[in-house]
C-alpha cells in the first residue's frame, strides 16, 4: 500500500514526522525529575498490584486503567526510574502524529492530513505530556484512533471487520481514556447521518449492537473502576471553580477559562485570540468543512465538544487545558480540512497546497517549538536535594506535607520496596488526613493516623509534616497562600524533639510558601543552616541549634 498519492507529499510527511520524533525525544532525554502530579501517580503504580489499581487511587489521583496497567507492566520489566515510567507516554506521543495524518487524510485528503499531522507535531502540551507520567497525551491518541476507525466504517460500511474494529476500539478506548465516551458520542452521531452507512441494509442492526455494547461497557467500567474518582469530594472541590454552572456569579470568567482551555493545544499566537474571533473563525470553518467533507464530519468532530460542554454545565466534567487535550485531534482535523479547502480554492495542486499548509503551521508555531523559545526545564525540582539527604548518613529528616510524595518516591528502594512504609505515607496524605498538602477538606483523624509520631523506615528518624492549612483550587488559585498561624511553631517543636544535634529539612512543591515561614521560626529558636542545596521549588537544609543564640 502506497504511503501517499504523491512522492512530494510523502517526502513532506516524512519530514514532519521526523520533526515530531525529534521534539519528543528531545523533551524525554532532558531527564527531568518527576514533579508533584507525576510523583503521586507513580507511587500508586509502584506501590500497588494490577488488581489494586482497579480501586480508588491514593493521593486523590484518577487515571484510566489501561494507562495504569501499561505503565505498571513496563516498570516490572525495566524498574521504577523516570525514563521507564515515562516510556508509555513517549510511545503514545510518537504515534500520535502518524495517526493524525491518517485521520486528516480520511477527513479531507492528503493536504488536510499533512496540516493535521503538523499541528499534532508542534503542539507544546502534546510534546510535554509525551515525557510525563500522566495520561493526557494518551487521551489525544485514543481520540484520533476512534475518529479514524469511525471514518473507516464510513469508507467501507459493508466490511464487517471495520465495524468490529470500531466496536473493540471503543471498548479499549474508554478503558484507556476517561473522556472517550464523548468521542464515541460523536462517532455514533456521525454514523447515524452518514449517507453511505444509512444506505447499507444492515446498518441499523449494526448500529444498535454497537451502541448497546458501548453503553453496557461504559456503565460497567464507569460504575466500578472509575466510580471512586467520579465521587471523590476532594477532586470535585478542586475543580469546582471550572464547571460551567449557569448560576455561577463568575460565569463570564469561567467561559473565558473555557476559551483558554480549548486553545491549549495550539501555538501561543492562536491562544491570544479573544472569544469573538474564535467564534468567527469557527463559523467560517464550518462552512469550509461542510463544503469539503459534509455535515456528518462536522458532527463527528463537533459532538464531542458539545457533549463535554453539557457535562461541564451539569458539573460532571471539569474544564482545564490538560483535561480538554483529548479534543486536540478534533480541532486539528477541523483546521486541517479548513486550511486544505482554503488553499484549494486558490487552485493550488496537492503538492503545493501541502507544502504551504505545513509551512504556515510551522511559521505560526516557530517561536513555541524552537528550544530557546520554550521552557524545557523541570516544572518542579527536589530530586537532587532528596538524594543529598539520602547520601548524608543517618541524621533525622523533616519532610513537609507537600514534599511527602517526592520523599516517598526517591527514598524508596524500588527493587525491594517497603510497602508498609508506602502505605503509611499514602494513609496520612489522603484528602482528610493530617498530612495532606492541599487542605481542601476538613481534617478527619482515625486511629491509624499517627503522623505526629516520628517513624524509622530508612535507618533514620522521619518526621512527616502536618498540614499547613494552605489550599489551592484550579482557576481560583490559592484560597490560603501561607501556612496557618502556629503551624511553624508546632513543626519546629517536632523538629527540635528529634535533633541529635543535626536535622535535615526537605522542601518541595510548595517550598516557596512553607520554607520561609519555617526558617523564620527556626532562626528565632536558635537553629542555623550548616549545609544546603537549593533549586527550583526544592531545597535540603541541614540544621543544628546554634551554641550562642540565633545567627
Amino acid at each position: 500500500m502506497k504511503l501517499t498519492g504523491s512522492r512530494t507529499i510523502g517526502t513532506t510527511l516524512v519530514a514532519v514526522l521526523v520533526l515530531g520524533v525529534f521534539l519528543r525525544i528531545n523533551d524525554y532525554s532532558v531527564h527531568r525529575p518527576l514533579w508533584f502530579d507525576e510523583l503521586m501517580l507513580a507511587l500508586n503504580i509502584g506501590g500497588r498490584s494490577f488488581t489494586r489499581l482497579l480501586s480508588g487511587l491514593d493521593y486523590d489521583q484518577a487515571a484510566p486503567i489501561l494507562f495504569l496497567w501499561s505503565v505498571k507492566a513496563t516498570t516490572l520489566l525495566g524498574g521504577m526510574g523516570e525514563y521507564i515510567l515515562r516510556l508509555v507516554p513517549l510511545l503514545g506521543g510518537l504515534l500520535l502524529p502518524w495517526l493524525a495524518w491518517r485521520l486528516g487524510r480520511a477527513l479531507g485528503g492528503p493536504v488536510a492530513g499533512l496540516v493535521t499531522a503538523t499541528l499534532a507535531v508542534v503542539s507544546i502540551p502534546l510534546i510535554q505530556y509525551s515525557a510525563e507520567v500522566k495520561p493526557y497525551g494518551i487521551d489525544a491518541l485514543v481520540t484520533a484512533t476512534l475518529l479514524w476507525l469511525a471514518l473507516r466504517v464510513r469508507n467501507t460500511p459493508d466490511r464487517v471487520a471495520a465495524w468490529w474494529q470500531l466496536g473493540i476500539g471503543g471498548w479499549l478506548g474508554f478503558l484507556a481514556s476517561i473522556p472517550a465516551p464523548f468521542v464515541l458520542a460523536g462517532a455514533v452521531a456521525f454514523l447515524l447521518v452518514e449517507p453511505k452507512v444509512r444506505a447499507l441494509a444492515t446498518a441499523r442492526k449494526r448500529m444498535a449492537v454497537l451502541v448497546i455494547a458501548w453503553a453496557l461497557g461504559i456503565l460497567l467500567v464507569y460504575g466500578t473502576v472509575y466510580r471512586a474518582g467520579a465521587a471523590n469530594p476532594y477532586l470535585h472541590r478542586y475543580w469546582s471553580g471550572t464547571f460551567l454552572s449557569l448560576d455561577a456569579p463568575d460565569l463570564l470568567d469561567r467561559l473565558d477559562g473555557f476559551r483558554v482551555a480549548l486553545t491549549f493545544p495550539f501555538a501561543l499566537s492562536f491562544r491570544a485570540l479573544r472569544m469573538r474571533w474564535l467564534l468567527a473563525l469557527l463559523l467560517g470553518g464550518l462552512v469550509l468543512v461542510v463544503r469539503r467533507a459534509g455535515i456528518p464530519v462536522v458532527l463527528l468532530l463537533g459532538v464531542p465538544l458539545l457533549a463535554l460542554t453539557a457535562a461541564a454545565v451539569v458539573g460532571r466534567y471539569p474544564i482545564g487545558g490538560r483535561l480538554l487535550l483529548f479534543l486536540a485531534p478534533c480541532f486539528f482535523g477541523f483546521l486541517g480540512v479548513c486550511v486544505a479547502e482554503l488553499i484549494h480554492l486558490a487552485r493550488a495542486n496537492d503538492e503545493l497546497a501541502g507544502a504551504v499548509g505545513v509551512l504556515l503551521v510551522l511559521a505560526l508555531s516557530a517561536r513555541s517549538i524552537i528550544p530557546d523559545g520554550r521552557d524545557t526545564h523541570a516544572k518542579e525540582s527536589g530530586r537532587d536535594p532528596a538524594r543529598l539527604i539520602l547520601r548524608s548518613g543517618s541524621d533525622p529528616v523533616y519532610v513537609p506535607a507537600s514534599a511527602i510524595p517526592l520523599w516517598a518516591y526517591y527514598s524508596t528502594d524500588w527493587h525491594r520496596p517497603n510497602r508498609a512504609r508506602l502505605e503509611r505515607y499514602a494513609a496520612i496524605s489522603r484528602r482528610t488526613g493530617p498530612s495532606t498538602s492541599n487542605a481542601l477538606l476538613p481534617l478527619r483523624l482515625t486511629a491509624a493516623d499517627t503522623a505526629a509520631a516520628p517513624i524509622t523506615g530508612l535507618g533514620r528518624v522521619e518526621v512527616l509534616g502536618l498540614r499547613t492549612g494552605m489550599y489551592y483550587r484550579e482557576r481560583l488559585s490559592f484560597g490560603q497562600i501561607v501556612p496557618s498561624p502556629g503551624w511553624a511553631a508546632q513543626e519546629v517543636d517536632r523538629i527540635a524533639a528529634v535533633a541529635r544535634p543535626y536535622v535535615w529539612i526537605l522542601g518541595a512543591h510548595w517550598a516557596m510558601q512553607e520554607l520561609p515561614v519555617l526558617r523564620a521560626e527556626l532562626y528565632r529558636r536558635g537553629f542555623r543552616v550548616v549545609e544546603s542545596e537549593e533549586e527550583k521549588d526544592g531545597a535540603a537544609w541541614r540544621i543544628r541549634r546554634a551554641r550562642s543564640g540565633p545567627p
